[in-house]
């Protein structure tokens, strides 16, 4: 039954808790409005392939927000997968061939919906960056992205250790996010 799919769907997006938008407490942030959420756990944000940036201090509820918002879609039928930055970055850093490195992005490029979770919080490899890149640019127009982060936008050369690239990565996130 569709019940059995979506938890086999669920368990396959590896989300690192449960948690659906019913349970989000929008009193506890108060500057998010319910209104603006409700958008993206719509069919329209996958068919339209948007993005969903979240950006603010560790604590906030970025996580739990980007799970409800993904497990959602889960429910109306698509599949997601959930990833967090580090442990993308140490995936790719064990993969030592081009074909290795296409073996974790394949599953991350396919997916209906992809959370990318805690970009900036800890120092990653001047790898991570192109491989960010793929992704975000893989996906661009053609599935959607949900990307967490405690960094403004303007650090994310830092996190990605070349200017140009970051700059490449915020346009796409920007321009249907």
């Amino acid at each position: 039954g569709s019940e059995m799919c979506i938890r086999d769907r669920l368990r396959q997006a590896s989300f690192p808790f449960a948690a659906t938008i019913e349970q989000f407490d929008f009193r506890f942030r108060p500057e998010l409005k319910r209104q603006v959420v409700l958008r993206y756990l719509d069919p329209t944000f996958v068919e339209q392939a948007g993005a969903l940036t979240l950006i603010g201090a560790p604590g906030l509820g970025k996580t739990m927000l980007a799970v409800c918002v993904a497990t959602k879609l889960v429910q109306l039928g698509y599949t997601a997968r959930f990833v967090t930055a580090q442990r993308l970055a140490n995936q790719l850093g064990r993969a030592t061939t081009a074909t290795g490195r296409q073996r974790v992005l394949r599953p991350l490029l396919s997916c209906d919906v992809l959370v990318v979770d805690e970009l900036g919080y800890l120092p990653t490899e001047p790898a991570f960056g192109p491989a960010l890149y793929e992704l975000v640019a893989g996906r661009y127009e053609r599935r959607p992205l949900i990307l967490t982060s405690n960094k403004s936008l303007t650090e994310w050369a830092t996190i990605v250790h070349d200017v140009s690239l970051a700059a490449a990565v915020v346009d796409r996130l920007m321009h249907h996010g």
